[in-house]
């Protein structure tokens, strides 16, 4: 009988054990469908200034080629200008050397941040991953494929789209190195935007960080930085992955449409462009007799051109009675680099609905 007694509370006891270690775990984590949050107190982990941009602050990450699950925290810095810096914590059993991080160690045992940006090796020291919001992917770079688990965010590459102004203005890609230099990073910024064609200057949406998506891995996007607001003019850059750090080849850039009207596009150029400069480079980037002024006058071409500097002259409205502009153009065509001035004349309006524009009366070679 007592045998008995005493298997029973060996089996009570057990069970009473098994409780309490899984009772303990489940304090550690708290798991949502796409988002999880450490149950601590963050802000016993983190800055003051920091405010985090999801209600749980925390997302699962793991693109450091482990099988455990570290948290991507993004935030908006309230002690700066207010843009947005995230970093990753990886909750390690034993403690990281404090003097190799890069930030104080800042509280929590074992919870191990790993700055993303900003920080200050010199591939992450260019400033932060965005200004009004922020988007981004886990992506394999080999074969291996996504899962959708619905909870991390996995690969070996994390890939970010900071967004300005509704436009992408910072791209940022991370990927592991080592426990104690953490996540090595690349970032290209413009003033104007990014994409990831050539040809189309917007960049596709991307879901939220955590949501299923479609990755594709960025080793180029290219930059349109305005030029000319009056005509809508861009130069437009290709910015590539390198090594660790993206480079930008202004050497090769080009000068187009800030709407993507470019050379081999299939979209109208512009029709009737108001000012001369814009009625010229719509001619160099798709030639058309019908924008000159005697069509068979036009300078003939082999085909587009690549437009690398084009002049913004300046109108008056004083006599003659058609002002006439000058633009200075350099520009390729057929391999050949050309210097010109291309010679513009208003053409006024003949009737109430019609409209000012420009007609080419003539090209010549500076």
């Amino acid at each position: 009988m007592m045998r008995f007694i005493f298997a029973v509370m060996g089996i009570l006891l057990f069970i009473a054990v098994l409780f309490v270690m899984i009772a303990k775990r489940d304090q550690l984590f708290m798991r949502g469908e796409k988002e999880t949050q450490l149950i601590i107190d963050l802000q016993k982990v983190k800055p003051e200034t920091w405010k985090p941009i999801y209600e749980k602050g925390l997302l699962e990450v793991n693109v450091d080629d482990d099988d455990v699950t570290e948290w991507l925290f993004l935030y908006r810095n309230q002690g700066d200008a207010g843009q947005i810096g995230g970093v990753i914590y990886d909750a390690q059993n034993r403690p990281k050397d404090a003097t190799s991080l890069a930030l104080p160690q800042q509280a929590s045992a074992y919870l191990i941040p790993y700055p993303l940006m900003p920080d200050y090796p010199p591939t992450k020291n260019q400033g932060y991953l965005a200004d009004d919001a922020i988007q981004c992917q886990g992506i394999f770079t080999d074969d291996r494929k996504q899962e959708d688990s619905g909870k991390a965010i996995t690969g070996d590459r994390l890939q970010f789209r900071g967004i300005y102004r509704g436009r992408t203005s910072r791209v940022s890609i991370f990927w592991w190195m080592n426990q104690q230099s953490g996540y090595a990073g690349a970032l290209a910024y413009t003033p104007g935007w990014f994409s990831v064609s050539p040809d189309n200057p917007y960049w596709p949406d991307w879901p939220k960080c955590g949501e299923k998506s479609e990755p594709e891995k960025i080793e180029a996007i290219w930059a349109w930085e305005p030029q000319m607001d009056r005509s809508n003019i861009c130069r437009r850059v290709a910015w590539r992955l390198e090594g660790m750090q993206f480079v930008a080849d202004y050497e090769h850039s080009d000068i187009t449409f800030c709407s993507g009207l470019a050379s081999g596009s299939n979209k109208l150029l512009l029709k009737e462009p108001a000012f001369p400069e814009a009625q010229v480079l719509a001619y160099l980037l798709k030639p058309d007799p019908a924008r000159w002024k005697l069509p068979d006058s036009a300078l003939s071409l082999p085909g587009p051109a690549k437009v690398l500097r084009i002049s913004e002259p300046v109108i008056t409205d004083a006599p003659p009675e058609r002002p006439v502009a000058h633009v200075d153009v350099d520009f390729l065509s057929a391999g050949s680099e050309r210097h010109m001035v291309w010679t513009v004349e208003m053409q006024p309006p003949a009737k109430i609905n019609d409209t000012v524009h420009w007609r080419i009366i003539g090209a010549r070679e500076r």
